[in-house]
């Protein structure tokens, strides 16, 4: 069996994980981060979010004063428009990228706008 292997430094806190969940209907992206801290003393934090598409950046904002308790894992969720957003289609396969950082980490997704 073979299968590749990542290794990934990061910083804290870290991130966990992201989901990207399109509305087409409503013109706009639910962006969720999950954020863990690693250390063993409470952090206070920033999160910057942003969705960008091959040439620029759509919208983005931040969150601050994320706290995290030592060893705590916590979920954050916004909304960002997409404004003159492409359809994903077999035909037209538009692919938009969502990124979230930390002081500590970074992580993005790449999503289609498709029900």
């Amino acid at each position: 069996m073979y299968d590749s292997v990542e290794l990934i430094a990061c910083g804290n806190p870290r991130i966990d994980y992201i989901q990207v969940a399109p509305d087409v209907k409503e013109g706009k992206v639910k962006v969720l981060v999950t954020l863990e801290n690693v250390s063993s003393e409470t952090i206070v934090d920033r999160v910057e979010i942003c969705v960008a598409d091959a040439e620029k950046t759509i919208a983005e904002t931040a969150i601050d004063g994320v706290k995290l308790y030592p060893h705590e894992k916590i979920e954050r969720c916004v909304e960002l428009p997409m404004g003159n957003f492409h359809p994903w289609t077999p035909e037209t396969p538009v692919l938009y990228v969502a990124g979230a950082s930390t002081s500590g980490d970074e992580i993005s997704a790449r999503f289609g706008m498709r029900d």
